[in-house]
């Protein structure tokens, strides 16, 4: 979960500005306080993964068991008078059912038993390492909060972040992994549309850049380490590749001369918000 002062410090983060990119409208709201990023179902059991793994000294103090008997009626709907006592005793705790609790658990297992997981752990790395930074060419305040940082950054030039997927299958793509002649591309990289739907490569670009600004080294490697939260929960780690990461570095450079000229000139409009767009189905349809 967000620390205190990285939650309140206002400033720049890699998934504001993947927002805003989309709609400048959203950080403005963002700005003056309007509007908070509300987090999905998933994105919660993803948090409780993280919070297992990373920070297991306080799960408590950010998540709570829903009780399988009194709050709930027999078909799972909130029970009135019964949810709101146990919501004000939990204050600021994200409840969540005790099947979560205990995919999560199964999850973090899974992750302690991959390679990749034993080798950060023979390397040495702190979790949940912030990082502040002004961008050297709009001097905006800019922040990251990294999953698994290296102890020794000025020799150690990686980073690497923790997700969750519902179906890996989606994350690495389509291919076919039962016959003899499955393979990667010939160029040794895995094409990955979740990649690029997710903002992974910009995700790793601002990573990198803020952590080598703070931390004044030179970091230039981003793995993640992905975990299923359905079975078979299957585990699997990625390094970004250099040519995504020089796409993501290009995509953070536009958003933020973008962001800088309308904060500049106070300008938060939208494309098309002021007038009647004719809208139709992708070119791809029609072929």
């Amino acid at each position: 979960m967000q620390p205190k002062r990285y939650r309140e410090t206002k400033a720049i983060s890699q998934s504001v500005l993947k927002a805003i990119a989309k709609s400048p409208r959203k950080f403005e709201a963002y700005q003056n306080g309007t509007m908070e990023f509300e987090p999905t179902d998933a994105m919660d059991l993803g948090s409780l993964v993280d919070s297992m793994l990373l920070t297991p000294s306080e799960v408590a103090e950010y998540f709570v068991e829903i009780p399988e008997t009194g709050v709930l009626t027999s078909n799972g709907q909130r029970r009135g008078k019964a949810w709101d006592a146990f919501e004000e005793a939990n204050a600021g705790k994200t409840p969540m059912k005790i099947k979560d609790f205990e995919t999560a658990r199964l999850v973090v297992e899974k992750i302690k038993l991959h390679p990749f997981w034993l080798q950060l752990c023979d390397k040495g790395f702190v979790t949940q390492r912030e990082c502040y930074w002004t961008d050297p060419i709009t001097g905006l305040p800019c922040k990251a909060l990294i999953d698994i940082f290296p102890r020794m950054p000025a020799s150690n030039n990686w980073l690497a972040d923790l997700k969750t997927t519902e179906n890996m299958d989606t994350f690495e793509a389509e291919r076919f992994q039962m016959f003899r002649d499955a393979k990667i591309d010939d160029d040794g990289i895995l094409r990955s549309k979740a990649v690029l739907d997710f903002g992974y490569h910009a995700q790793a670009a601002w990573y990198c850049r803020g952590a080598s600004i703070a931390n004044e080294c030179t970091i230039n490697r981003f793995f993640l380490l992905v975990a299923e939260v359905k079975p078979p929960y299957r585990v699997k780690a990625f390094k970004i590749a250099d040519e995504a990461m020089l796409l993501g570095q290009i995509f953070v450079d536009k958003a933020m001369e973008g962001l800088a000229d309308r904060l500049l000139k106070n300008d938060f409009s939208e494309l098309g918000e002021n007038e009647v767009v004719t809208i139709s189905v992708p070119d791809w349809a029609f072929k």
